[in-house]
């Protein structure tokens, strides 16, 4: 959060709200959702993939158009799925 207030400047405040809410408000607290928060056409959910061995930390999102996105099933069916598939590349890599 540090780095991203600094790179943000002026637009932090902004910024970081939006992450609070992005990663607030959803069951599962490993994911988490933007409904037009970055761009007000767009909506989607992201999972974090943070190695254990500590070597870059990916996100793996799923979204699209906001005028075709149900978000009930984005949210009940499509986030539910890919917590589970990060979950299963990590324990591919680590318990395999």
């Amino acid at each position: 959060m540090a780095k991203l207030e600094e790179h943000e400047g002026e637009r932090w405040p902004e910024i970081r709200d939006g992450i609070l809410q992005a990663i607030g408000g959803l069951p599962d607290a490993r994911l988490c959702r933007s409904i037009g928060a970055w761009k007000s056409e767009v909506h989607a959910v992201g999972v974090p993939f943070v190695p254990r061995d500590g070597s870059q930390v990916l996100a793996f999102n799923c979204g699209g158009p906001a005028f075709m996105v149900d978000l009930k099933k984005l949210e009940e069916e499509f986030a539910p799925r890919l917590v589970a598939m990060v979950r299963r590349i990590d324990a591919a890599l680590f318990n395999g």
